[in-house]
């Protein structure tokens, strides 16, 4: 487990921040930018609400075309100037596609007192990682990862939409997380993946359109397999028809 300024104490309460945004994500010869642009846009509004965590969606960062490795440390450049400026929120902006020497990463990037302190890749490729393999000639290549940190005495587990569904986190082991972040397009919540102890949380930010749930979620375990869905405390409109859920959890 990667630990993140150690002998913090473990906080009663912390408030968390979700991005409900929707998040086109097809194939195209165009490159367009605008879903970046306008998503960097959110979440420095979204920053200005001070959460301890902020998560946004995957492939947020994807302008129609992988992303050079210089292209993307541009975009973590801005996001390590946003996380200058709000010091005390973990940042979890969304993942961004890149490409390098012929390997394609979808990556999710963890920003903390303007630095970047954590990355996961996606471990499991699903359809959408096939298909940008085949339109641009890659291989879909994933540094291997736990996906656990320690935050504030909180642990902290990540995946990316399909692990989900692949049971990443219980698969390596991981039990008793304070908080389990699923960043996605396009995949529910499932009970049996979720690796939380009694009283932590399972938080969902899904950028799909898709009208058979709700884009943001939060799940509280109550006993094995068991969970309730935890409401926002509070909502407010983001720049570009966005909107930001903040949740107040209770980690005692």
């Amino acid at each position: 487990m990667y630990e993140l300024e150690p002998g913090d104490e473990r906080p009663d309460h912390i408030t968390v921040g979700l991005i409900d945004a929707d998040v086109p994500f097809t194939s195209s010869d165009t490159r367009d930018e605008t879903v970046m642009d306008h998503y960097q846009d959110a979440i420095g509004a979204a920053l200005e609400a001070e959460p301890d965590i902020l998560v946004g969606a995957e492939y947020v960062f994807f302008p129609y075309q992988p992303l050079t490795r210089e292209e993307r440390d541009e975009r973590f450049n801005v996001m390590r100037q946003l996380s200058t400026e709000h010091p005390d929120t973990l940042l979890m902006p969304g993942t961004y596609i890149w490409q390098e020497q012929g390997h394609l990463h979808n990556t999710l990037p963890v920003f903390h007192r303007g630095e970047l302190v954590f990355t996961y890749e996606k471990q499991n490729p699903a359809n959408a990682e096939r298909w940008m393999e085949s339109d641009h000639n890659l291989a879909y290549t994933a540094e291997k990862s736990e996906g656990v940190l320690e935050y504030q005495g909180l642990s902290v587990g990540m995946e990316i939409c399909y692990d989900h569904t692949a049971h990443t986190l219980r698969d390596k082991g991981v039990r008793d997380l304070d908080l389990q972040v699923l960043v996605a397009n396009g995949k529910d919540f499932i009970d049996t993946a979720t690796m939380v102890r009694e009283g932590g949380y399972h938080l969902r930010v899904d950028g799909s359109d898709s009208s058979s749930y709700d884009s943001v979620e939060v799940h509280k375990c109550v006993g094995p397999y068991k969970y309730t869905t935890v409401g926002p405390e509070r909502m407010s409109e983001l720049p570009h028809d966005m909107k930001l859920n903040l949740y107040e959890l209770d980690m005692a």
